[in-house]
């Protein structure tokens, strides 16, 4: 086990640059079935350079992508959120889809995060479920680092479960294809605010010109 200090250590280092931590802690399994570490690839660096020049200016993280299949786009984002909802702790995080499946399979890769990750920094928590994970605290040597934090999926609908709560981490895939795009996206970006370290990104593979993606993806 780590110390609470070492551990403290780790986080402080990853909320400068959280790209070592995501390449030394995290785990795959790539298209081929072998399960290997999470290091990033050029389309990958090109949008963590852009997310960490946002990081560096301190302003809010917003991000629109148009992804290409097989770069890793979504992984990216997937990782990322894991790693930051563990390196602050008392973070929430939701990934939306357009379909249930998508959505399992997006929380899949976080579940796969956790059960993967060295075991001196995974945190415990209840078993995640069908539409979350939660991670509550470090066991440490000496005591323990509390997280707190929760990562939920759920499938759009146009009358969105962020209204209400804050969230801190919004990661919106395959956006051109909702049912309600533009409802959906005025129910859930007011959930997240406008404040240094939030993060929101919103992807989609190539879906035609007339829809609410491509609309602002080219504003």
């Amino acid at each position: 086990m780590l110390t609470q200090r070492e551990v403290a250590k780790i986080f402080a280092e990853a909320r400068k640059n959280p790209v070592p931590l995501i390449e030394s802690l995290l785990w795959i399994r790539n298209r081929h079935g072998i399960v290997q570490r999470l290091i990033l690839n050029e389309p990958q660096r090109m949008v963590m350079r852009v997310v960490l020049d946002l990081w560096a200016r301190g302003v809010p993280i917003r991000i629109i992508l148009l992804k290409a299949r097989q770069e890793g786009i979504s992984t990216l984002i997937e990782a990322l959120i894991f790693i930051l909802s563990l390196i602050y702790p008392n973070r929430r995080a939701l990934v939306l889809t357009h379909e249930r499946d998508l959505s399992q399979e997006l929380l899949g890769m976080s579940r796969f995060f956790l059960e993967e990750m060295d075991a001196r920094l995974k945190p415990t928590g209840p078993p995640p479920t069908l539409n979350k994970i939660q991670l509550d605290a470090i066991p440490c040597s000496d005591g323990e680092v509390p997280i707190r934090s929760r990562i939920v999926v759920d499938t759009a609908t146009g009358k969105e479960s962020g209204i209400g709560r804050t969230l801190h981490y919004l990661h919106v895939s395959e956006f051109a294809f909702f049912r309600d795009p533009e409802a959906t996206m005025g129910a859930l970006l007011p959930a997240v605010p406008k404040a240094p370290g939030t993060f929101v990104a919103i992807e989609c593979t190539a879906n035609g010109i007339d829809n609410a993606f491509y609309r602002r993806w080219k504003a």
